[in-house]
């Protein structure tokens, strides 16, 4: 596990947005992976209304989401850039909304990687999620330990993607998807599905000082 160290929040900011806006074109939402995350949350949350896909930069996963399950989901991302597309707001997915606090019903992810403080932001992710709400990972090769940039600060095992998330949550399922016929990357995804109870919220993390 390796995390980078920025010498300030307004630097990472700086950063992220940068990524942000030299790859807004890039899709890194594989329909395969859409296809198995829609599936699972229609067979475990029958009754789900409302999402977040955090880090969605142009919200190709949020209406991926949105034509299969026909339910709210919303995207973030830490650029202004983000309220161009359709369902997208510019957000920190450090934190929370207070609408969004304890009523969403799952969270989906392929960008932990960009996080400052992945064991914060799984905190806050936690916070947002209803009792036995869904908290999705996407991992592949590209989020490992030598993957870890400025740009990309996050980098994990998978085995260290389920720990992570066993401090929050209880890991339900691991599921390994093929390499997509579309996927630039050539790259085989996982998926880390992990559950909210009771007797796995952790108290609210203290907020990050932007200097």
């Amino acid at each position: 596990m390796k995390l980078h160290k920025f010498r300030s929040y307004r630097q990472y900011r700086r950063i992220q947005i940068k990524k942000n806006k030299d790859a807004i074109d890039r899709n890194y939402a594989i329909p395969e992976v859409m296809e198995a995350v829609a599936v699972y949350v229609k067979e475990n949350l029958p009754n789900a209304t409302f999402g977040i896909c955090h880090g969605a930069k142009n919200g190709l996963e949020v209406n991926a989401l949105r034509d299969r399950l026909e339910i709210d989901v919303i995207g973030t991302d830490i650029s202004p850039t983000a309220k161009k597309f359709d369902h997208m707001i510019q957000w920190d997915f450090h934190e929370v909304k207070d609408e969004w606090r304890g009523r969403t019903d799952f969270i989906y992810s392929n960008t932990l990687d960009h996080s400052i403080d992945p064991v914060m932001c799984l905190d806050r992710w936690a916070e947002t999620l209803r009792d036995g709400g869904l908290c999705i990972l996407e991992w592949s090769p590209w989020h490992g330990e030598g993957h870890s940039t400025p740009d990309d600060p996050f980098g994990a095992s998978l085995e260290e993607y389920s720990k992570l998330l066993s401090k929050n949550f209880q890991v339900r399922d691991v599921i390994e998807l093929g390499i997509s016929d579309t996927d630039t990357y050539n790259l085989a995804r996982t998926l880390v599905i992990a559950e909210k109870s009771n007797s796995s919220t952790r108290p609210p993390a203290p907020g990050h000082a932007d200097s």
